[in-house]
């Protein structure tokens, strides 16, 4: 088992930059303002967040301890309001694959040393739109800002 969340970061971001994606510098945080939607925090920060065409945002947030997935899923569920891609990633023998994630549209990721599977994958051209509860809409607006943000961040690496 890989001894912690951050030894999941690098080869999710090649797996990533495989899909085309353009990823935030690890240094750079990038807060997301979630106040009116969960008023107990204002902001809150993606483990990982990257950009890809004009407008996709995508999130994953990394957890190594099963225990743990409700307050993952928690997180998604706000990331779902502003990125149009949101996964969750595991170390690939802690990974089961959790059927709910898909009703939420939440792709999980398993990570074996470098190398990354999609367990649950995430429909890219609009399939399997009718199967996906969607408990917050995307904010459109919110998503343009966040990519306008990494953007920012990732033109100045």
């Amino acid at each position: 088992m890989l001894a912690d969340q951050k030894g999941l970061h690098s080869p999710i971001h090649k797996w990533l930059e495989s899909k085309e994606v353009r990823v935030c510098p690890e240094s750079e945080k990038v807060p997301v303002q979630v106040r009116d939607i969960f008023p107990p925090k204002n902001f809150i920060f993606p483990d990982l967040i990257g950009i890809r065409g004009h407008l996709d945002v995508f999130v994953v947030e990394t957890e190594t301890d099963p225990e743990k997935i409700f307050e993952v899923m928690g997180k998604c569920m706000l990331w779902k309001t502003v990125a149009t891609y949101v996964y969750i990633a595991y170390p690939k023998e802690e990974c089961e694959k959790l059927k709910v994630l898909e009703r939420f549209g939440i792709g999980l990721l398993g990570v074996s040393g470098d190398h990354v599977d999609e367990i649950i994958p995430l429909p890219t051209d609009g399939s399997n739109i009718l199967k996906v509860v969607e408990l917050h809409p995307l904010d459109y607006q919110r998503q343009a800002d966040l990519y306008r943000q990494a953007k920012r961040l990732i033109e100045a690496s």
